[in-house]
């Protein structure tokens, strides 16, 4: 009895495990910027998802494990860079290379500084009269 009890946990912890991995999916990828320099810490995410985000590393490369069979929009975010959506549906076990080049939105071309509150004239005090 005890020995039948283990082989069925035991086909039941397979079963799980192999229903468990067949349900998933695979997105990777490398993010750059226009001049095709890797961008590190870019978040990617689901969005409206509780999964937690990934991040690419220093070569801007990612791997994120989603939920297969369903329609799902990642998020790629990074505050210095436009954010970019992306609707995806993956069959179980797919794995889909999603490279992308995102445009930098923080571009100052010139920065002007202006100060009127200034007094116009100076006064010279000499130290030795006093």
């Amino acid at each position: 009895m005890k020995s039948l009890f283990s082989s069925l946990l035991v086909i039941f912890v397979f079963s799980c495990y192999s229903a468990f991995s067949q349900s998933t999916a695979t997105v990777h990828g490398r993010l750059t910027t226009e001049d095709n320099e890797p961008i590190e810490e870019v978040s990617v995410s689901i969005l409206g998802s509780s999964q937690p985000a990934e991040y690419t590393n220093k070569n801007g490369e990612y791997t994120y494990t989603v939920p297969a069979d369903k329609e799902i929009t990642l998020v790629f975010y990074s505050i210095n860079y436009t954010q970019y959506q992306k609707t995806i549906k993956l069959a179980p076990n797919q794995k889909l290379e999603l490279n992308r080049s995102l445009v930098f939105k923080n571009r100052i071309t010139t920065i002007e500084v202006t100060d009127n509150a200034r007094f116009q004239t100076i006064t010279r005090i000499d130290p030795i009269s006093f």
